[in-house]
């Protein structure tokens, strides 16, 4: 905004100095550039700016600077005065102190050539300033031009421009106030939304607690209720182990009654085993024996008649009743059984034969296996019993 309304101040200043109309009456104020170089008296080349009226037949210019070292204090002038003709430009020039503290010199420019004023200027003018030693190789050069009338309008330019400068500040110090306005009202702005911003944050954190204690309640309440299930599941199992168990109870009691009854049987049976007198029965047998083997060796023929009798019939019935008491140990007919199987060897200990003889050693050693073979299998089964 401001670099347009610079360009709109500006803009009629530009074309005016920079695409003027002059008629050969008008006075010209130049713009002028004098450079001139060293010389052999060893002072340096130097430059300076001054400013000159032309019309297009006359040049006038002057400049002035204040001395220095030797002229300290005093003040150096040039003044310039020039003619145009259809053959050249000659412009000269004259260089004083004014205290002169020292002869004046002169400067002379020639540019050849029917040419207008301005295509002199404009191309530059050779020239040289003072003589002998102190001679300088010059130029002058054109750098700007307005029209007389035109700068002597320039105050009153010079006054808009600064009434305008002074409203362009105003605007800009309004401009400057409302951006700053602006500026802090967004500010605030953006501090209230950061504000905002951090309360919804606290909000969300707050928000994952909630939601991280409602999953760990959750979590929870699924725990129970999987601890129900399983402690559901543990009456239901404690339930079918109670009644296991009073089923156990049961058979351990029927195994107990059982096992009383067999104590009983056992204690009857050995008592009725262990009457039998075997040494003795045994020393008779052997001494039966002996007589028999002497006999078998004198009458070998009678031995097989008596061995194909009724001993056979006698060993098959005790055969099979060692067979049941082996086999049903618990049987009700355990005690008939023993009593027979006494008997049927009690009438064969005393048959009048080898046989019967060999054969009742054999049924009394028999029934002492047979005890211990008892004893084998009742052992386990009440070991089993008491530790059920």
């Amino acid at each position: 905004m401001r670099l347009t309304i610079y360009f709109l101040i500006i803009l009629p200043l530009i074309i005016f100095v920079s695409k003027p109309s002059y008629s050969g009456e008008d006075a010209v104020i130049l713009a002028m550039k004098l450079e001139c170089g060293g010389n052999s008296a060893g002072r340096k080349p130097y430059n300076d700016y001054f400013f000159a009226l032309t019309t297009d037949y006359t040049f006038q210019g002057n400049r002035y600077w204040i001395g220095k070292n030797k002229y300290e204090g005093d003040v150096g002038l040039n003044i310039f005065s020039g003619v145009r003709t259809h053959k050249s430009l000659l412009i000269k020039g004259e260089g004083k102190w004014l205290k002169k503290t020292s002869k004046d010199w002169k400067l002379q420019f020639i540019s050849k050539g029917n040419k207008s004023m301005f295509e002199h200027l404009e191309a530059g003018i050779e020239g040289f300033e003072g003589k002998d030693k102190w001679r300088r190789e010059c130029k002058l050069v054109l750098l700007n031009k307005v029209k007389a009338g035109d700068a002597i309008q320039l105050n009153s330019y010079i006054k808009i421009i600064d009434r305008q400068k002074k409203e362009i500040k105003t605007y800009n110090d309004t401009y400057e106030k409302d951006l700053e306005n602006t500026k802090n009202k967004y500010n605030k702005n953006i501090e209230n939304l950061d504000k905002q911003i951090s309360l919804l944050k606290t909000q969300n954190d707050e928000k994952n607690l909630e939601i991280i204690k409602l999953n760990k309640e959750i979590n929870i309440a699924e725990n129970n209720k999987k601890l129900e299930n399983k402690f559901s599941d543990l009456q239901n199992q404690f339930k079918i182990i109670e009644q296991e168990l009073n089923n156990l109870e049961k058979i351990n009691l029927k195994l107990n009654q059982d096992l009383d009854k067999q104590r009983i049987t056992e204690e009857k049976l050995n008592k009725k085993l262990f009457s039998f007198p075997e040494e003795r029965e045994l020393k008779k047998v052997d001494s039966l024996l002996n007589g028999i083997d002497e006999f078998i060796k004198i009458f070998p023929d009678k031995f097989s008649l008596i061995q194909k009798e009724s001993i056979s019939e006698l060993e098959d019935e005790i055969s099979k009743l060692k067979e049941m008491i082996i086999s049903n140990p618990t049987s009700s007919d355990l005690e008939e059984w023993v009593i027979n199987l006494k008997s049927a060897q009690i009438t064969l200990n005393y048959l009048n034969s080898y046989k019967e003889s060999l054969e009742e050693k054999n049924q009394i050693l028999e029934l002492i296996a047979l005890k211990n073979e008892l004893d084998i299998i009742l052992d386990p089964l009440v070991k089993n019993i008491i530790d059920k």
